[in-house]
C-alpha cells in the first residue's frame, strides 16, 4: 500500500478479487487509487462505469463494491 506524503493519512487502496470469468486461482491483490487510474491497465469504466473513482472513494473501510458484468464478477473492497 502506498502513502501519501502525509503518513498518517493513507491513499486510498483497495483489494481486488476476481471472482468469476478469468480463470481459476488468481490471488487477490491490493492496489492504491492511482494504480487503478491507469486506464492503459485497468480501464475501470468497463468494470464499474463512467463515475467508479467516486463510487469506490465513497466506500468506508470494510465495504466494498461488486462489478458483474455479463460472465465476470471483480469485487472491490477499500482497505485503506
Amino acid at each position: 500500500m502506498r502513502y501519501s506524503e502525509n503518513e498518517s493519512n493513507p491513499s486510498p487502496a483497495f483489494k481486488v478479487e476476481w471472482l468469476a470469468g478469468y480463470g481459476d486461482n488468481i490471488k487477490p491483490e491490493i492496489h492504491s487509487l492511482e494504480a487503478l487510474r491507469e486506464e492503459s491497465v485497468w480501464n475501470m469504466s468497463s468494470y464499474v462505469g463512467e463515475d467508479w473513482e467516486a463510487i469506490l472513494l465513497g466506500l468506508k473501510v470494510g465495504e466494498s463494491y461488486d462489478s458483474i458484468v455479463v460472465t465476470e464478477h471483480v469485487r472491490f473492497t477499500r482497505v485503506a
